[in-house]
């Protein structure tokens, strides 16, 4: 990886992410930094969320303060894709 570059995973690895994301927002909402917990990701999870919502999934953020922080919330609306 050269200085400089952003890291974009493998077709497969962001395929899996994007799972790993759906299936964390059908437990409930979660903010940014809970979703970078469970993808193990030191950068956003929005693009993992632009790809769930281009594959017909309907997820509305939400900004919430938490510890001083404004940070996203994504939920997963009733009446998503399955």
């Amino acid at each position: 990886m050269n200085a400089g570059h952003d890291y974009r995973p493998s077709a497969a690895a962001a395929a899996n992410q994007c799972a790993i994301v759906l299936a964390r927002l059908r437990e409930g909402p979660a903010t940014t930094s809970q979703l970078r917990t469970i993808l193990g990701l030191s950068s956003s999870p929005a693009a993992r969320i632009l790809q769930l919502r281009h594959a017909g999934h309907l997820i509305s953020t939400m900004r919430t303060t938490i510890g001083g922080a404004t940070v996203a919330c994504y939920v997963l609306e009733d009446g998503a894709k399955p």
